[in-house]
């Protein structure tokens, strides 16, 4: 009878489990699949149209989300949501947009390693504005960060002074959309309204600046004279922008933010992998050292981390699992980020 009376929370249980799993999952092929996606996508040498291309993934999204919305739920928009992710939004804008000038210019093994620099920048600010503890072992893992960025960044043979200014500044907006986004975000709104309502944000902050650039008459050109793969590429990056949003959400939900931050840890090794593959990334032994070096220290920061959270009451712990998590989902990115916006 004590078996009988314990089993629906042992399934619950192993309900949990699973959904926690089959949240990591999509987190991760999302991630992957985005950032190999946009690499390809962003690296055509005739669609030069970085504004275009993300104001048309943005808006996919939107509209996905719209149908999504029109036929499961009667409430799509929130003003008081719209109103929160107004400066996130401003800053993830400039986020993807470095992202995809940054994408174009440097290969994918030694960007990633760049962009570990991300989660270090946020760190320090979190240090330096909330007076928030950092490890011996966080600090250590920095040094490591910045050992192997300098080792990757000296043997880069492909070095290009206008990519690598776009990575940096791409971690600069990096580093001030996830603190903003403690200051202006609540956790009041589902993975899908928030996905939903940055989306539209981004698409009226983008799509005015295509045609301000002057990319929309050119991208629609040029596009159709684009094979037929790479346009079902391009639709494929859509539907993976709307899953990055809410996956992200998912495993905060199902699992917990260090989870997340473990993923897009793990992420960057298969990311590293498979674009040098694909992609052809030229790396000398040296820099591939530097890319080793990197990663691991990646991991390092992403487990000190949880080491020091564990000496957080709840809900600091929540919080700060939240912002750690926003970074690693961008670093695939997506990336996308993360906190409900296209990565």
């Amino acid at each position: 009878m004590k078996f009988l009376a314990k089993w629906p929370k042992a399934l619950r249980s192993l309900g949990g489990q699973t959904e926690a799993a089959l949240a990591c999952c999509s987190y991760a092929f999302c991630s992957i699949s985005l950032t190999l996606a946009n690499k390809a996508i962003f690296s055509e040498t005739k669609l030069n149209y970085p504004w275009m291309i993300l104001g048309v993934q943005s808006l996919v999204v939107a509209l996905l989300l719209l149908m999504y919305f029109t036929s499961f739920s009667s409430s799509a928009f929130k003003p008081r949501l719209f109103r929160q992710m107004l400066l996130p939004c401003f800053f993830f804008t400039a986020f993807i947009f470095s992202n995809a000038r940054s994408l174009r210019h440097i290969s994918l093994p030694i960007l990633t390693v760049f962009k570990s620099l991300a989660p270090m920048g946020i760190a320090l600010v979190e240090r330096a504005v909330f007076r928030e503890n950092v490890s011996t072992g966080t600090y250590c893992a920095m040094v490591l960060i910045v050992l192997g960025n300098g080792v990757t960044a000296t043997n880069d043979v492909e070095f290009h002074p206008v990519g690598y200014f776009w990575a940096f500044f791409n971690i600069v907006m990096n580093v001030a959309y996830v603190i903003s986004l403690r200051f202006c975000l609540s956790d009041e709104y589902s993975s899908a309204q928030k996905t939903l309502h940055s989306n539209i944000i981004a698409t009226s902050f983008i799509l005015p600046l295509s045609f301000l650039f002057g990319e929309i008459p050119g991208f629609f050109q040029e596009f159709q004279l684009t094979a037929m793969r790479f346009r079902m590429l391009f639709l494929f990056s859509c539907f993976l922008a709307t899953g990055i949003g809410a996956s992200v959400f998912w495993v905060l939900k199902a699992a917990s933010g260090s989870t997340l931050s473990f993923m897009g840890a793990m992420n960057k090794v298969v990311v590293v992998i498979l674009g040098a593959m694909f992609f052809d990334a030229k790396v000398t032994r040296s820099g591939w050292v530097g890319v080793t070096l990197g990663i691991a220290a990646g991991g390092c920061f992403a487990a000190s981390k949880k080491l020091s959270l564990k000496s957080l009451s709840p809900k600091s712990k929540y919080r700060k699992e939240t912002l750690k998590e926003d970074v690693s989902s961008l670093d695939s990115k997506q990336e996308k980020a993360e906190s409900g916006f296209v990565s």
